[in-house]
């Protein structure tokens, strides 16, 4: 039988750790599970899809390539991901770094970690 030993949390993490579990979705535990190696999430806000400027694309990929190095992940406002990754904000799992010309950067919080170690001992 796994367990999560109380000693491992304090009275308040037991308590949001109980909120986020009551309203996570399957696709932010996906999210978070897939993605937690990476540093930092970012969503670059002034991305806009429809514009097809060779200047605004190789800007983007100079962007990417940035984020990419500092081990990063560039996510863009429309992405199902970018949503995925709003609503982790909310629930407490990502938290704002920096914003720097359009680009929402967040990390993972504390809370993030005991979540995960909580969701790797349920069977």
């Amino acid at each position: 039988m796994t367990s999560v030993k109380y000693d491992d949390f304090s009275s308040y993490d037991s308590i949001q750790l109980s909120r986020i579990i009551r309203d996570i979705s399957a696709e932010e535990i996906e999210f978070q599970i897939e993605n937690f190696s990476y540093k930092t999430i970012n969503s670059y806000s002034w991305y806009n899809e429809k514009s097809d400027d060779d200047k605004r694309q190789e800007d983007l990929a100079k962007l990417q390539k940035r984020i990419t190095d500092e081990k990063g992940l560039l996510l863009l406002p429309d992405s199902s991901e970018a949503h995925v990754a709003n609503g982790l904000f909310n629930l407490g799992i990502l938290m704002p770094e920096a914003l720097s010309l359009g680009v929402h950067k967040y990390y993972y919080s504390n809370i993030s970690v005991k979540l995960l170690v909580l969701l790797r001992k349920v069977p």
